[in-house]
């Protein structure tokens, strides 16, 4: 029998995951904890800096093309590919934030801008600017429907960040899921 996977993502990840997982055996069942919503900022904003700190994957997909004069500090080896297809020069890539920022060096951090969402769990040093360029929207309600997901018992659930983890818990909580 196919174990079951509850998928926590974002629709959009989710689906990029079940079509990883699914051949392999996997059943999926969506409970996506998390939406992300690009925000309008103005790139040029970024002409005042020589580095760039990019903490997630949405963050890198919205740099614009670059010629190799900016410098990248960035979490995950996708969000790094993604900075070097578009012309950066990758400086570090860190396993996670809290990483990263124990390799940020001072020298920086009056020409760093962090390119982040409204809700980040790791904060930059005073000196490095802040621009939010994408909103998180965590899940606050379950349907009827995911009750029952949940109710029917799931053999692994991936988590994607500590926010999304207090946010499945509290879930579950509220609506008494625990022994499930």
């Amino acid at each position: 029998m196919a174990k079951k996977i509850l998928l926590t993502r974002s629709e959009e990840d989710n689906n990029y995951l079940r079509n990883i997982l699914a051949p392999k055996g996997y059943n999926c069942v969506d409970l996506s904890l998390i939406e992300h919503v690009n925000l309008p900022f103005n790139i040029t904003v970024l002409e005042d800096f020589t580095d760039i700190i990019i903490t997630s994957k949405r963050a890198a997909n919205l740099l614009p093309i670059e010629e190799g004069i900016k410098n990248v500090w960035v979490v995950g080896a996708t969000s790094a590919e993604m900075a070097r297809q578009k012309g950066y020069n990758i400086q570090y890539v860190a396993y996670s934030a809290s990483e990263l920022l124990d390799k940020l060096p001072s020298s920086i951090y009056k020409h760093a801008i962090y390119l982040c969402s409204n809700m980040i769990s790791t904060r930059m040093p005073p000196g490095i600017k802040m621009i939010n360029v994408y909103k998180v929207k965590y899940k606050d309600h379950l349907s009827d429907d995911e009750i029952q997901i949940l109710k029917s018992g799931v053999d692994y659930i991936p988590l994607y960040s500590e926010n999304c983890a207090k946010t499945l818990i509290k879930l579950i909580l509220i609506n008494d899921l625990l022994k499930y």
